[in-house]
């Protein structure tokens, strides 16, 4: 896995910074990795519910999509709208706490409770 970092660099020459996109690798263990996800039973069930979250709100927009096409009920114009506003940003959400819990699964020692 390749992180990348911005890093100035400053040309005296010409008294200007220059950023440049550097890659930082860090030494992963993939099978330990694997290990973390797939014993942990609370990051399983964390992921199966978040993409099942996402999955009934990309329905939900697939199907407001469809109504506006074809006309099928009478939901009003606004009410439309705020039906596919309000699930892009679910789905949106549910994205980003699927992140936020692989980036925690992977940094696993710095989100543990320290022993005293």
């Amino acid at each position: 896995m390749i992180f990348y970092v911005i890093n100035p660099l400053v040309r005296k020459e010409y008294n200007e910074k220059i950023y440049v996109l550097t890659p930082l690798r860090r030494k992963i263990d993939y099978t330990t990795l694997r290990a973390r996800a797939f014993l942990n039973e609370s990051f399983l069930m964390d992921v199966w519910t978040l993409l099942l979250i996402a999955c009934l709100l990309f329905i939900i927009h697939a199907i407001t999509e469809l109504n506006e096409i074809f006309r099928l009920t009478s939901i009003g114009p606004t009410i439309e709208v705020i039906i596919k506003e309000g699930t892009e940003l679910g789905i949106l959400v549910c994205t980003l706490l699927l992140v936020y819990i692989f980036y925690k699964l992977g940094n696993q020692a710095k989100f543990e409770p320290k022993p005293r």
